[in-house]
């Protein structure tokens, strides 16, 4: 499990731990590197289930087969242009890997986030009112329907981000959908991985709020 805590409940922590006996450890936040070593490793993981992984209708597999072949003599590709085509094909078009600077959004808004302090609250049964200055509200399509809570939100866009818990705003839950503060000049990678990002089992499409 991974908590995010702020400052003031490093007391809780040292509770939790003195309760179980375990000594937590802090994390750090991954930078590029991680992440995009993240990636790659789950992409090798998909890559060798998918090589012995049959098509459940044998002819299928067969039809596919020939395509390639078909497809590698018209083209006059390699063995490894044509893998690498059909891998490229599978990421789909956005970038698999992180750019350099990336991590300067993050670290921006860590820093940020410390200097501002733990103002910031989550609930999402108070009166809607504007982002602070340096963030940006977005509509996530996860909401009471997928029965989600806060954690659940602040969890998956931390990991998939590499932003502290702290530095996500303020989250307000509707029925269908949901309105999450996140820092400006977020890059457009990490944008579009948060779409494709799944929560409660439903892709969170994110967008900007109205």
């Amino acid at each position: 499990a991974v908590l995010f805590v702020t400052p003031r409940e490093r007391r809780f922590i040292n509770n939790l731990e003195r309760a179980t006996g375990q000594p937590i450890e802090p994390m750090e936040v991954p930078g590029n590197t991680a992440i995009n070593q993240g990636r790659l490793d789950r992409l090798h993981k998909r890559l060798s289930e998918a090589v012995h992984q049959e098509r459940p209708n044998a002819e299928e597999g067969a039809l596919l087969k020939e395509l390639l072949q078909r497809i590698g003599t018209e083209l006059e590709l390699s063995p490894d242009q044509l893998a690498y085509a059909a891998l490229s094909m599978a990421i789909g078009p956005e970038p698999l890997l992180r750019q350099q600077g990336d991590d300067e959004w993050i670290h921006n808004n860590q820093r940020r986030d410390r200097d501002r302090g733990d103002r910031r609250e989550r609930r999402s049964d108070r009166p809607s009112r504007a982002p602070e200055e340096n963030m940006q509200r977005y509509r996530v399509e996860v909401g009471h329907r997928d029965r989600v809570k806060p954690g659940n939100l602040v969890g998956a866009i931390a990991s998939e981000t590499g932003l502290q818990g702290r530095a996500i705003g303020r989250i307000q839950i509707f029925d269908n959908h949901s309105l999450v503060d996140l820092p400006k000049g977020m890059p457009e990678d990490v944008y579009n991985s948060l779409r494709r990002l799944r929560v409660m089992n439903r892709e969170l499409q994110i967008s900007l709020a109205s």
